[in-house]
């Protein structure tokens, strides 16, 4: 059962040879890691992203509502309050204008 050729021998492994130089691996690495990446493409369904972006409208509007309870208070700063409040506006602009820039994607 000793025989060279025979899948039942049993021997000492070889050593590790870790003098092998490393450039060739670290290419592959890079191809690799570059064929991996996420094609360039919606991955969501655009009704998800329009429901998201729903949400986030609820969002800002609650946000509004609890400002203007909170400017009834008489010790708020009325121009700090109105800044936010406009702030809130312009990101409600521009979340409404999403779903028109996304219908012309034509996914």
């Amino acid at each position: 059962m000793q025989q060279t050729n025979s899948p039942y021998e049993t021997s000492k492994a070889n050593s590790p040879n870790l003098d092998m130089p490393t450039h060739g691996q670290e290419e592959y690495k890079r191809e690799d890691e570059m064929a991996a990446k996420a094609p360039p493409g919606i991955t969501y369904p655009l009704d998800t992203l329009i429901q998201f972006i729903g949400n986030m409208m609820v969002t800002l509007t609650q946000a509004r509502t609890a400002l203007n309870i909170a400017g009834q208070n008489p010790d708020t700063d009325k121009d700090k309050l109105a800044e936010i409040v406009r702030k809130l506006d312009d990101i409600n602009l521009i979340a409404i204008s999403i779903p028109e820039d996304l219908e012309t994607l034509s996914l």
